[in-house]
């Protein structure tokens, strides 16, 4: 029976988050991440028999991460892609160590450095990095914090913008691949202002 409960909730995992805001909000309007983190978290509360603030947490913000809608596009410090690029740092953060998990983030810019590709953006590795932080945070809550965690955000008192702090790091074009010793010099910046917000 457990098991197919946990298939149940996978398969309704994208069904929900694609149903998760508001109908007769108007269409091709930004939304910002944290009203859909407080949709996702309303969502699991009124679906969920267990009442457990960690649990509630948790499928909240895996039910976050996989949402995905073009005409109602998430942002994050004023960028659509820089949401996007927090919302698989949230997914591999959930499954993936920290070490793992960004040197695919890492992976993945360096393959945009291709002369066709978007060009190697910290910026994007940045908020990779957040997300990842993000889950592995929520992760080890305890029930009170977890609980605290979700009544903070319902009430406005904390924003998940938190979580990722504006820089303005380098955006490298196509075909220029950064040094070794600039990418470690900025991973450790954004591991600086990680830490600054702890």
């Amino acid at each position: 029976m457990k098991y197919f409960l946990l298939i149940i909730f996978t398969i309704s995992i994208p069904i929900l988050a694609l149903s998760l805001l508001d109908a007769d909000e108007s269409a091709n309007s930004m939304v910002a991440i944290d009203k859909l983190f407080k949709k996702s978290l309303s969502t699991i509360t009124k679906q969920s028999n267990n009442k457990n603030p960690k649990k509630i947490l948790r499928k909240a913000i895996i039910l976050m991460s996989v949402y995905n809608n073009p005409q109602r596009p998430l942002i994050i410090n004023k960028r659509k892609d820089l949401a996007k690029h927090f919302l698989v740092g949230i997914a591999m953060g959930l499954r993936i160590n920290q070490e793992i998990s960004e040197s695919i983030a890492e992976y993945k810019e360096l393959t945009d450095s291709a002369k066709d590709g978007s060009g190697f953006d910290f910026n994007d590795l940045a908020h990779t990095i957040y997300g990842i932080n993000f889950a592995k945070t929520c992760d080890k809550f305890n029930e009170a914090q977890a609980d605290k965690f979700i009544k903070d955000i319902n009430s406005d008192k904390f924003s998940i913008t938190v979580f990722c702090p504006k820089n303005n790091f380098p955006h490298l074009l196509p075909g220029k691949i950064p040094l070794p010793k600039t990418i470690k010099k900025i991973r450790l910046k954004i591991k600086r202002l990680i830490e600054s917000i702890s």
